[in-house]
This record gives C-alpha cells, structure tokens and sequence, in this order.
C-alpha cells in the first residue's frame, strides 16, 4: 500500500506516512498527537489525515479547491496541494485553510455548558457520567472491537490489551474534536496494541476502524448542537417578538394619554390668551417675552442634553461588529433561511464541517 510517487491513495500512505506510522508505534506521544489531530479533521479518512499531519500538521480545514470555492473562500494560485487518488484514478487535490487569501475562518461547533445537558440527553449518556467516558463507550462497542482483532489477526491472549488500547485511542480522537474550544481533556494513551501490529499496514487498518468508530459519534454530536443552537436562537426570537407584542399597546396608552393632555394645555392657552390681549401692550410684551424663555429654556435643553449624551461617548472608540462567526450564525444563515454561506461551509467543507467526500 505505500506510494512511491507524490499522489497518496485513499485508504493507503505514502512513504513519509509510512515513516510517521512507524514513528507512532515507537512513540506513544506522537500517536497522542496524531489521535488528537485525527479528531479535529474527523470527517476525512485516516489516510488523508496522516498525509496532512506528515507533511502540514498545522492543518484545521480540509478542502478541495472546488469545496473552498463553493464555501466562499478563494485558494491562493500557486498553492501546494496534498494529493491523492481514489479507485477510479481520478486525482483529487486537498488544502488547507492557510492556503485561502481570507482571513477569517469557517465556523467551528462546539460542546459548551449550555448545550451539554442536550447532547448527554441527545447520546443517552446519563447527566451524572462525564461525557467523554458515555461517548467512548457509545463509539467503541463489542462488536467492533471483535471484528478489529479478527481482522488484524490479534491472538487471544492479547485481546484484553487489544480492546484497553483500541478503547483509549477512540477517547482521544474523540477528545481531540470537543477541546477544539479549549477544552482539556487529560488522557493517558495505551499504545500496546497500536505497538504489536506487525505491518505498516495493518496500523493503517487500525487508525481508519478506530477513526471511522469516532467519526460516527461525533457526527451525532454535530447534529444535536445544531439544533439545539437553532431551537435557542427560534426561542430567543419568540421572547423578542413576545416583549414587543407587549409594549405596543402601553405605548399606544401612551400616546393616547399624550394627545387628552396636549389637547387640555390648548384649551387652556386659548383661555388666557383674552386676559392677555387685554393688557394691552405691557400684557402683549409680559406674554412675548414668557415665549421667549420658553424657547431659550427648550434650547438650552436640547443642546445640554446633545453635549452630556456625547460627552459619555468616547470619541476614539467606533463600535463595530465582530468579524468572528459561531455556530449561531451558522444557523441564521443556513437552519432557518435554508442558504447562506456558514451552512455550505458544513455541507462543502471537509475538516470540522463537511461532507466526507473521500471514501475510505
């Protein structure tokens, strides 16, 4: 299965991955690295996520150039592309998010306190158990990791170590997705069984069962914060809506208040308006001279209030709108509009949002 040229078969690895998979297997810490890389990039195979942590580790978002365009983002001409081959012989180019000329990212999901109790409820973890440990147990069952030894041949007296390693190498995966927030999850990894395997090959074989065990997991996770992200934002719109459904009515009160009062204060100018005329000009002047306070006096009023409002301003400060977009924006522009460019980002890209548009 290695590679000898620059194109890496899916599924496969080229002759540096075939280095790193051995480095791996001799150092339980790069394997830690390399699990935790494997769950940032969880919807791509494991062939492409080594090639990308051999040769570019700093990756965050996998795209082709074509996914990239549709996402609204522009690789830059001149880009090294990381490339592989499907079954069929068709070439297919990948990069990174550091190879487009925009700035910000695409939008990230993440486990937070406030969506927690959903996604335990949503994964049937119990609220008392610490979520990583009901997700591992959720990816890696019983049946998989039968079904792993038999494959990679793993004799019977081995099967115990086998399914403690198998099982620490999905939390890490798994780990390596929820702490892209700054999450810390402190685990050991059991690199026994990753270790034993004899081949380069069946390491692979190892990474995509496990990879692809976490993958489905996190999947479910995607899935259930984004509609909890929705069901808060549909709720927080209703409340808004509610509030100035109440307010309209006490401020027509208001208003109504308003006009019996300002009609009263007509009534009663047109009232003293003969007293005043009858005191000929003295009266004519008493009168011009109360409006002219008046007007002074609402001046003074209008242009104080102007003066104190801009004095709380600080005039270096310009507010502006933050140019970072979270899940909630994702869904304002996708969920509820049913377009927009967030929600292509999870339909188009293939690192923390996308469709897995690699076979493994």
């Amino acid at each position: 299965m290695a590679n000898t040229s620059y194109l890496t078969p899916l599924g496969g690895y080229s002759d540096a991955g075939a280095i790193m998979l051995r480095n791996m297997a001799a150092n339980a810490e790069l394997l830690t690295e390399f699990l935790r890389f494997q769950g940032r990039v969880f919807k791509h195979p494991a062939s492409v996520a080594l090639e990308f942590f051999t040769q570019k580790p700093d990756a965050t978002f996998i795209a082709t150039a074509a996914q990239w365009e549709k996402a609204g983002f522009t690789v830059t001409p001149g880009s090294d592309a990381i490339k592989f081959f499907d079954e069929h012989g068709k070439t297919i180019e990948m990069y990174d998010f550091s190879q487009c000329e925009e700035e910000a990212p695409p939008v990230i999901w993440a486990v937070t306190n406030q969506n927690l109790a959903a996604v335990k409820a949503g994964m049937g973890i119990p609220a008392d158990s610490r979520l990583i440990d009901g997700l591992v147990t959720k990816s890696v069952n019983s049946g998989l990791i039968v079904n792993a030894m038999k494959m990679l041949n793993v004799p019977p007296q081995n099967h115990a170590a086998f399914q403690r390693s198998m099982v620490s190498s999905a939390a890490q995966i798994i780990a390596g997705r929820l702490s892209v927030n700054g999450g810390n999850f402190r685990l050991e990894t059991d690199n026994t069984a990753f270790k034993s395997l004899k081949t380069t090959e069946q390491r692979m074989i190892y990474l995509a069962i496990t990879g692809k065990a976490a993958r489905e997991v996190l999947r479910q996770i995607e899935s259930i914060v984004t509609e909890t992200s929705v069901q808060a934002m549909l709720a927080e719109q209703e409340a808004n809506h509610e509030v100035r459904r109440v307010a309209e009515p006490q401020r027509g009160a208001e208003n109504e208040s308003d006009g019996r009062r300002t009609a009263a204060d007509s009534e009663g100018i047109a009232v003293e308006s003969p007293d005043r005329s009858e005191g000929g000009e003295a009266g004519r002047r008493d009168g011009l001279d109360d409006h002219a306070g008046d007007t002074e006096r609402l001046t003074d009023t209008v242009v104080h209030g102007v003066q104190a409002e801009e004095s709380e301003r600080d005039p270096d400060v310009v507010p502006v709108q933050s140019d970072e977009r979270d899940i909630r924006d994702a869904d304002r522009s996708g969920a509820l509009d049913g377009a927009g460019t967030d929600r292509q980002l999870r339909d188009s890209v293939d690192a923390l949002h996308g469709n897995e548009s690699c076979p493994e």
